[in-house]
């Protein structure tokens, strides 16, 4: 019902949208994977290392300009751009922990007791959860959760949803954590880790093999004192100082063979395609090996990423989240927002779109905003609108 306006939802309704069921939780078959454990797999597994980096690089270089033609509202959003964490916060931290853990949480700062927004931070995924009532989800009138607990050691310190905003993707139901793009392999990363643990093993004893001994006979039964010597005698083989080693005809010293682990790589390999097609990267682009195919291969793979960006950006509302600044300074929504084209295909298209409306007379090809459009669609040196920048020579409007 997220298309029906507010006067029409409260005339359909007949008053405030009310939910029947306000709690749920969890179902005690489903095991969700720690968000500890998932952190650990994107630090130590190199394959999700690039894959989240790779996501989270492109929200980064396609963040979008946000403009309004209104100067006091302008004015407000360029200070959002440069003098707060916004641009870290959303393009940086957001899109890292989305992929990781599926959640994001930015915390709104205020001073206390007054309403204007004066900051964003991203908090720490591992340390929040829903405001739970007997471990169920407390839900507000309208279906959504009512808050939520950041969980330290020996202390959990509640927020409102107006101190508080979780960002999720792929949740399957409401008041339910979300799923990154870890967790659907997580039990293949342990296995593939194993793996390479067992080849590296592997290798390492065919440089360094195992040394045994093998005593006693139908003359010399083996003892204690037996067993003693024998232990001696294979430290000596161990000992890289050792030259010679002499022992009765009963000893017989060799070198355990053990398995070459060969076999193994048409697993690893299938570990890998599997994680590249969670992570919706090519695996050329991926591995960085440089296969990534002919041009005409490549295009709908291309074109595939650039769908799933779109999603990945909606998830990330920035649209919604500058308004609730906006609003809290006492100003109108009023602004827009444009993403960055991925290709050079997209940026065609966008040139494209302008020309037709400047021949219909829907822009005027001549303004200033319009042309600072263009110009960051192309990637002309220009201070671009909506950016934190390094330098700016105009005077910034304080709070």
């Amino acid at each position: 019902m997220g298309w029906f306006k507010k006067d029409v939802k409260k005339a359909y309704f007949g008053g405030a949208v009310k939910r029947k069921s306000l709690d749920t939780e969890v179902p005690a078959y489903i095991s969700r994977v720690a968000p500890e454990k998932l952190e650990l797999a994107f630090i130590s597994e190199p394959v999700m290392f690039s894959g989240v980096t790779i996501w989270q690089n492109l929200i980064y270089e396609t963040r979008p300009f946000v403009h309004s033609g209104d100067t006091r509202i302008q004015k407000r959003i360029d200070w959002v751009f440069k003098k707060t964490q916004f641009v870290e916060t959303m393009y940086s931290f957001a899109p890292r922990h989305l992929c990781i853990y599926g959640n994001a949480f930015i915390e709104i700062l205020r001073k206390e007791g007054e309403k204007p927004i004066l900051d964003i931070i991203a908090d720490d995924p591992k340390q929040m959860d829903f405001q739970t009532n007997m471990n169920k989800v407390v839900f507000d009138e309208n279906g959504r959760p009512k808050g939520y607990v950041m969980k330290r050691v020996g202390e959990n310190i509640p927020f409102s949803r107006d101190e508080m905003i979780h960002l999720a993707v792929n949740q399957i139901n409401r008041g339910e954590m979300g799923i990154g793009i870890i967790e659907p392999v997580y039990k293949d990363i342990e296995l593939k880790e194993n793996i390479e643990q067992a080849k590296a093993e592997s290798a390492f004893r065919q440089g360094f093999a195992l040394p045994g001994v093998e005593f006693g006979s139908d003359d010399n039964p083996p003892d204690t004192e037996m067993e003693a010597t024998a232990k001696r005698i294979a430290e000596d083989m161990a000992d890289e100082r050792t030259i010679a080693i002499a022992y009765p005809y009963y000893f017989k010293p060799r070198f355990i063979e053990l398995p070459t682990g060969t076999g193994l790589e048409g697993t690893l390999d299938y570990q890998t395609k599997l994680q590249a097609a969670v992570l919706g990267v090519p695996l050329g682009v991926l591995l960085n090996t440089g296969e990534r195919g002919g041009a005409r291969g490549l295009e709908p793979l291309i074109d595939f990423l650039e769908c799933r960006l779109k999603a990945f950006q909606k998830a990330l509302r920035i649209e919604e989240i500058v308004s609730l600044i906006l609003e809290s300074h006492g100003l109108e929504p009023n602004f827009k927002v444009g993403w960055k084209p991925l290709t050079e295909k997209s940026v065609k298209e966008s040139l494209m779109r302008f020309y037709r409306m400047a021949r219909v007379g829907m822009i005027n090809a001549g303004d200033k905003e319009v042309q600072s459009q263009l110009r960051e669609i192309l990637g002309m040196k220009q201070a671009p609108i909506g950016y934190r920048t390094e330098t700016d020579n105009e005077e910034e409007e304080e709070i």
